[in-house]
């Protein structure tokens, strides 16, 4: 009787195990796994900067053509130029730059005597076509019959002068002179207006447009 009471407390043990063991459904996550997790943590200063990326920043185009406006003689013109192109949002520099050429200038000196003076008159209307009476020309003046890049081409104009009976002479000057020439960098899909390139073009008929692949950026 005791065996039988023995073996039955056995068996109602064996149930409740394998009852109990049917209602555990979570897992326990081993210890080690929420190590690996901790240690996977970095702070930012521990990062590559090249990895870190700020959100709703883009990259900088860069321009990759330049319109340049030369030959300009006025410096409000280079003014005004350049703030319309940073009023559409473009860059745009200025550059000065100094021409010195030699020219052959003939000369007069304006005496008291009628006789040079009456020459002189003579030869600006046969010569030049101009209507000059002696009392246009003031004694003492100096005036300026022409200038001349070339040396063989002065030397027979003022032998001409000089047949005519007026006192002249040959100088060589080196005149100084500065132009401006105001560089737009232009970037995709952004250029300057044409209407700016239109008043240009319009108003200052001797100022040269060109366009070009900027130097500064690299291409394939």
């Amino acid at each position: 009787m005791l065996r039988w009471l023995f073996l039955f407390l056995v068996l109602a043990n064996v149930l409740i195990l394998l009852w109990y063991s049917s209602f555990e459904t979570e897992e326990k996550a081993p210890v080690t796994s929420k190590t690996q997790q901790l240690d996977n943590i970095r702070l930012l200063s521990e990062m590559d900067p090249g990895a870190l990326k700020l959100k709703g920043v883009q990259a900088k185009s860069e321009p990759d053509e330049c319109i340049t406006f030369s030959a300009i003689s006025q410096k409000p013109v280079v003014d005004w130029l350049v703030s319309q192109a940073r009023a559409e949002g473009l860059m745009a520099e200025a550059f000065a730059e100094n021409d010195t050429e030699s020219l052959y200038v003939i000369k007069v000196d304006v005496v008291d005597a009628d006789d040079s003076r009456t020459a002189l008159v003579d030869y600006l209307r046969e010569s030049r076509g101009l209507e000059v009476g002696l009392q246009d020309l003031e004694p003492g003046a100096l005036y300026v019959l022409g200038r001349f890049a070339d040396r063989a081409a002065a030397e027979k104009e003022l032998q001409q002068v000089v047949i005519a009976g007026v006192p002249a002479y040959l100088v060589l000057e080196k005149i100084e002179e500065t132009q401006y020439r105001v560089v737009i960098y232009e970037e995709t899909g952004r250029k300057l207006s044409s209407e700016i390139k239109g008043l240009v073009a319009e108003r200052y008929s001797g100022i040269k447009i060109t366009k070009k692949v900027c130097e500064r950026v690299a291409r394939p």
